[in-house]
């Protein structure tokens, strides 16, 4: 199989050959991502907590560097809630928003994090936006 995009990707920049999960579930993962922190350092164990005060997140980093940051989740209620340094813009469900944003900022130095519920979907399972976000990866692609 020819994965020309991926490989180029892989090349150039960090790939990991294996990945372990700091929490089971979404919020406690991926706070652990934006903070490098275990879930009882940064304080979000379960639906309804919220970040430590004075917890430092990847995307606060970036920006505080100059880089121009946004984050995409699927329900801006939920992930990164109440958490102003993860630049939350918009949801995910929809890829146009993402692609806006890549394309408006493809020039300058940029982090972008993306969280879609259709991660949690096996991967022949039918969604309303399967074809749009197909759509888009050939735009993005293909520029």
């Amino acid at each position: 199989m020819r994965t020309g995009t991926i490989d180029a990707l892989a090349a150039s920049g960090v790939r990991f050959d294996q990945c372990i999960a700091a929490a089971p579930r979404t919020s406690l993962a991926t706070t652990s991502i934006a903070t490098g922190r275990y879930p009882h350092r940064h304080g979000v164990l379960d639906w309804g907590s919220e970040i430590a005060p004075g917890t430092e997140t990847l995307q606060g980093r970036f920006a505080r560097a100059g880089y121009e940051v946004a984050s995409f989740v699927f329900d801006e209620g939920f992930l990164f809630r109440n958490v102003p340094d993860a630049m939350v813009r918009g949801r995910s469900d929809s890829i146009d928003p993402i692609l806006g944003w890549l394309e408006a900022n493809a020039g300058q130095p940029f982090c972008l994090f993306v969280h879609s519920w259709a991660t949690h979907l096996p991967y022949n399972a039918p969604h309303r936006a399967r074809s749009e976000w197909r759509e888009g990866k050939r735009r993005l692609v293909e520029r």
